[in-house]
């Protein structure tokens, strides 16, 4: 790790409680090592190995059949899982969504991040009301835009790293991993290998 580092906490500010102001819980240098090279890498990995396999199976459009979805129910399970990491990594991106166990970019760069989230709103209520609650705003697999959600969320992805890595003064080896898998997307470079060591085909 960089001399440069800050030391031991870094302060990412505070959330609205029932009781006032609650102090957002702070991350030692070790968790957030682990965090990154662990947890964010697993995320962004499964954002875009669950997109990739949508797009390789569905080239043109996903089915418009808002009743049931896909011909093969793993593929509405597919499509959920990706809905779910990204929804995540936009939390995970958004400065201002803070809970005292809740990590995200402000754990590394403090006040300076100040990303609203790749999501537009009306994209999150759709994202909400997909996988966290039955809500109006469900929408058929065709209502999903994969591909462009997707480099969204990695090019936000990437430029979260970029802060980072000019933060700690060069290369910061837990995020490493996690833009890997970002700029394979980005760049179409992404292998059967870096997804699975075993190929799984549904019928559709």
């Amino acid at each position: 790790m960089s001399a440069s580092r800050d030391s031991q906490i870094v302060e990412i500010g505070w959330r609205e409680g029932h009781n006032g102001r609650v102090a957002a819980r702070k991350l030692s240098d070790e968790e957030r090592d682990d965090f990154a090279s662990k947890h964010l890498r697993y995320e962004v990995r499964m954002l875009v190995c669950h997109a990739r396999a949508l797009l390789r199976d569905y080239p043109n459009r996903l089915p418009d059949d808002e009743e049931f979805g896909f011909p093969h129910h793993a593929y509405d399970a597919l499509l959920e899982a990706w809905l779910v990491h990204l929804r995540l990594l936009d939390e995970f991106l958004e400065a201002k969504k803070r809970s005292r166990d809740r990590v995200n970019a402000r754990h590394w760069l403090g006040q300076s991040w100040s990303s609203e989230g790749f999501l537009k709103e009306p994209e999150v209520r759709a994202v909400n009301s997909q996988v966290a609650h039955l809500g109006r705003g469900r929408r058929s697999p065709k209502g999903w835009a994969v591909q462009e959600l997707t480099t969204k969320a990695c090019e936000s992805l990437v430029a979260f790293c970029e802060e980072v890595e000019q933060k700690y003064g060069g290369a910061y080896e837990p995020v490493r991993d996690a833009r890997d898998f970002a700029e394979k997307f980005l760049n179409d470079r992404l292998g059967p290998d870096d997804c699975s060591r075993k190929p799984v085909r549904f019928d559709r």
